[in-house]
């Protein structure tokens, strides 16, 4: 009975660590047509457990949350973005193939990380979410160059 009880706190902790990110995003983005979210959610660690990347054609936000001595610690940065950056990101992946996509992992669930994706463009809407280094072919592409951006914002 009590490992059913932690198990259930864990999986309403975790779930509601990542309703926050998606929180937080959407409502930065409520007046934007076009974007791309991702990030990663990790189950039971330390240091960065979450992180986002929203992508509009003109603006960059980045969330990261870490977990070190005690309560979290999360830092919001927007950047501006160019619509030339936009357009090579977008052509990275094939929106028909990824509006058709329907993955969902619970890697987060245990001790591992899971990376989620959403993308709405050309009246095209999808999320999906996959073990960490586990891209589908699809979106192999894409996901290395956002990957890319958020070093950029983690070596500041």
């Amino acid at each position: 009975m009590r490992a059913i009880l932690l198990f259930v706190t864990a999986a309403i902790i975790l779930g509601a660590c990542g309703s926050e990110d998606e929180e937080l995003l959407s409502v930065k983005l409520k007046s934007e047509s076009e974007y791309i979210k991702t990030g990663i959610s990790c189950g039971y660690c330390a240091g960065v457990c979450l992180d986002s990347l929203a992508v509009t054609p003109n603006k960059l936000i980045y969330k990261r949350t870490t977990w070190e001595e005690g309560d979290p610690k999360t830092e919001i940065i927007e950047q501006a973005f160019t619509q030339k950056g936009w357009e090579n990101l977008i052509g990275l992946v094939p929106l028909q193939e990824f509006s058709e996509l329907d993955l969902e992992s619970c890697a987060r669930c245990w001790d591992g990380c899971d990376y989620w994706l959403e993308i709405k463009s050309g009246g095209i809407e999808n999320s999906i979410s996959f073990a960490w280094n586990e891209f589908p072919q699809q979106v192999d592409s894409l996901t290395k160059a956002l990957n890319s951006i958020k070093e950029q914002f983690n070596d500041d």
